[in-house]
């Protein structure tokens, strides 16, 4: 994985205006070694401070990924918004998760957004997301 890393920050100084050269590193530093989000919603233990400091690289690379994009990129939005899950950022995880919604339809974006509102013990805004989510899905340019 950091070899990986390594090779992706090399690609990047050869060509530093790539968007998808610095998702990718963003993406690599997004998920630790061995772990897989599983989009279920419960506290995190931000106590290693070597992983906050990788999510916290992580949304400033998919920062730095969305000045050299000129177009608004769905997936960026997404993933920042699981890099501040990460964080327990809550807000910032509702934010990005609908600006990637704007972007494109995801059942994934729905899904973080109904289940953060089910552990918040907020059922109507669950209830109300996943209707949402279904006429999006009925009607996709909805």
């Amino acid at each position: 994985m950091q070899e990986s890393l390594d090779r992706l920050q090399i690609c990047h100084k050869l060509e530093p205006t790539d968007a998808n050269i610095v998702n990718q590193i963003a993406r690599s530093l997004l998920v630790p070694f061995g772990y897989q989000f599983n989009h279920v919603i419960k506290p995190i233990d931000c106590t290693d401070r070597f992983l906050l400091g990788r999510h916290k690289l992580a949304i400033n690379a998919y920062k730095k990924a969305q000045i050299l994009n000129d177009e608004t990129d769905w997936e960026t939005n997404y993933n920042m918004g699981l890099s501040y899950l990460y964080l327990n950022d809550l807000n910032k995880v509702k934010e990005h998760m609908n600006l990637s919604l704007q972007s494109r339809v995801s059942q994934e974006a729905f899904q973080v957004l109904a289940r953060i509102a089910l552990a918040q013990e907020n059922l109507k805004e669950a209830i109300s997301t996943y209707e949402r989510a279904l006429r999006c899905v009925k009607s996709p340019g909805a």
